[in-house]
């Protein structure tokens, strides 16, 4: 649930602090950090609000998800390609305009393309708009 994520977030914060900025380095999810995560599994305002307001807060909001599982359709079973890479693409292409409104606040950049099609936000949530009614958050 909801609550039980949020409470080992929280139970980790301090426990394993080298986890909030760290990032897959492997090809499939090479760039997801926590970020990406929290938002992709809906981890609620707190946990965003936790992530972004952390030192590591800047570093997160730029890291780029550039692996095979976002850049290329048939690794993703044709969602996760269209997410943006950036946290601030997830949030829009996952409609949550709760944690897109936060991540704007904390300045994530609203002029950021994508490294495959240099497609920008609003490329982005026309095509997500035009594949269906997919829930990409849910996958």
């Amino acid at each position: 649930t909801g609550l039980a994520v949020e409470a080992l977030v929280f139970e980790l914060w301090d426990l394993a602090p080298a986890l909030r900025a760290a990032t897959y380095e492997a090809p499939l999810y090479r760039g997801e950090n926590a970020l990406h995560i929290a938002i992709v599994k809906k981890a609620g305002e707190r946990v965003v609000r936790a992530l972004v307001e952390s030192k590591e807060g800047p570093e997160l909001l730029t890291q780029r998800a550039d692996g095979e599982f976002f850049t290329a359709a048939d690794q993703s079973g044709g969602t996760c390609h269209r997410l943006g890479e950036y946290p601030l693409a997830f949030a829009a292409c996952a409609s949550q305009p709760a944690t897109f409104d936060l991540l704007v606040e904390c300045k994530a950049d609203l002029r950021a393309r994508t490294s495959v099609g240099g497609h920008n936000l609003l490329h982005l949530m026309v095509l997500n708009a035009f594949r269906g009614d997919v829930d990409v958050a849910e996958g």
